[in-house]
């Protein structure tokens, strides 16, 4: 191996490990997706706030904020498990 080629490899190696070599592209987008999980949150929080349920002889009747919240815990959680469900039915019918 060529001397020069040898410094270059030792420079390299030492540079990625120092560095996380990241592009600007993937920086960019962690930020983005970083921002969206927090406003989703913020949405989460709202709705969970609002989220309410008629119940009639069918059974419960979800209000639009109720829809909304499944649909952004799907987002964030995955699938909604009975909990979330369960927590979300917390407060029906007591105005809270």
């Amino acid at each position: 191996m060529k001397p020069e080629t040898e410094t270059l490899d030792k420079l390299y190696l030492e540079w990625s490990q120092f560095t996380k070599a990241e592009t600007s592209k993937e920086i960019a987008l962690n930020k983005r997706v970083a921002s969206l999980i927090a406003v989703l949150v913020e949405c989460e929080n709202y709705f969970d706030r609002h989220a309410d349920a008629d119940c009639d002889q069918d059974g419960f009747i979800p209000n639009e904020e109720m829809k909304l919240l499944t649909e952004v815990r799907e987002a964030l959680h995955g699938r909604p498990s009975a909990g979330n469900i369960t927590h979300s039915m917390q407060g029906v019918g007591a105005g809270v």
